[in-house]
């Protein structure tokens, strides 16, 4: 009996591959490559915007210690101890939105150089700059602190960028004062109002990057030496 066998034909080893095979094949992996190259896009925008926003709330925060730090040691210059004839009657010297200016008692060893102006102001730029003022030279018995203006070569003053690329606005104020009762008080802050402030609200929001939303910071800060002088005169108000 005879066997048929078919013999099949073999692909040479040299044939290669079909131009059909090949595209089929660049296609397949240019969308492998499109899908790899846009996950690893997505993933490094998410890190950056994670970053981005991590660094904008860290500023915030220091930005809002720096000045919860000070604005709780906000004195009328008579609470310091002694005798001060020519002080003012309130810790604040000025109140807006943007801007805030007090006595605070800091740098002041053994009540020997005196309540420093601090004020804290929001530039154009967008950049927050604290200036310390301390008073003029004095004998350590004299209480009657003085402050030389305008600042000048022989009137110094300490300033420092504390936050940059703060956004606010009128509509959106970084601060807002309240009176003892808690109600707001109106804003810029004049000189029938200055001793009225008790406490102070404070909204900081950073945006230093362009693909994340700003990063805010609310604080709210009580004067303990306004709020005991607050006291104190209902009190002797209210002693018949």
């Amino acid at each position: 009996m005879t066997v048929l066998r078919l013999r099949l034909p073999r692909r040479r080893l040299d044939e290669g591959f079909t131009l059909v095979e090949m595209l089929t094949t660049m296609l397949l992996l240019s969308v492998i490559s499109a899908l790899a190259f846009g996950a690893l896009i997505g993933t490094q925008k998410t890190v950056r915007g994670n970053i981005g926003r991590l660094d904008q709330t860290q500023q915030a925060k220091v930005a809002g210690d720096t000045i919860t730090k000070n604005l709780r040691t906000a004195v009328l210059p008579s609470q310091i101890l002694g005798t001060c004839t020519d002080c003012q009657d309130a810790a604040f010297l000025s109140g807006d939105w943007n801007k805030v200016s007090f006595f605070a008692n800091i740098n002041n060893p053994a009540n020997t150089v005196g309540p420093s102006k601090v004020t804290y102001a929001l530039a154009a730029n967008g950049s927050l700059t604290e200036t310390v003022q301390p008073p003029n030279a004095h004998a350590a018995d004299d209480y009657n602190y003085t402050y030389c203006a305008p600042i000048s070569a022989t009137c110094k003053a300490y300033s420092r960028t504390v936050a940059r690329n703060v956004v606010a606005s009128a509509t959106a104020p970084i601060f807002t004062y309240y009176d003892y009762s808690g109600g707001q008080l109106s804003v810029p802050i004049t000189g029938t109002t200055l001793a009225d402030v008790n406490s102070i609200n404070i909204v900081l929001t950073i945006k230093s990057s362009k693909e994340v939303k700003g990063g805010t910071i609310v604080t709210h800060v009580t004067m303990p030496n306004a709020d005991s002088l607050e006291q104190s005169t209902a009190t002797a108000t209210a002693t018949p």
